[in-house]
């Protein structure tokens, strides 16, 4: 298991921590740990991002027992404490955990799983024991039925898979 990301802080970078390939086939992000950081007043960005931008697969990986606020609190640059997502067609993105953390004052939800592309494989990724408070301080996609606040949101915008014919 590589190293674990613990005990940093970042104040006001673009993003927090990343955990994210590059080009296709660059590198797999798998089982690494982020704990124990703070990342706050990052107004263009997330706190931590777990996301996949090549087919490389982002899975495995632990977010815990972090402090995360006031993340991506700009109209135009929208962040959530933790974001797991990726845009990618055919991207694994999966078993991921987001667990312990304190997360309140994102610009969206406090925990953000989406994907808005065909073929998608999203199983497994979890939010568990958070402390989450008032998020989406943008007021945007607020869930049916709530205050235009929210806590964790998961999201699908892609095409659903779909068998051969």
């Amino acid at each position: 298991m590589p190293d674990p990301a613990a005990g940093r802080g970042q104040r006001r970078p673009a993003h927090g921590v990343r955990l994210a390939p590059g080009r296709a086939g660059q590198c797999r992000h798998l089982d690494n740990v982020v704990a124990w950081n703070f990342a706050t007043h990052n107004p263009g960005g997330c706190g931590v991002i777990v996301a996949g931008h090549s087919t490389a697969g982002v899975f495995g990986n632990v977010v815990a027992h972090n402090l995360l606020t006031f993340n991506g609190t700009l109209r135009k640059a929208l962040g959530a404490g933790v974001v797991v997502a990726t845009e990618v067609p055919h991207e694994t993105v999966a078993d991921n955990t987001v667990i312990g953390n304190t997360i309140y004052g994102n610009g969206i939800a406090g925990v953000t799983i989406h994907g808005h592309q065909p073929g998608l494989h999203m199983a497994g990724n979890e939010s568990l024991d958070n402390n989450i408070g008032r998020n989406n301080t943008i007021g945007l996609f607020p869930p049916p039925g709530t205050t235009r606040t929210s806590g964790p949101r998961a999201s699908w915008s892609g095409v659903p898979r779909t068998s051969p014919r």
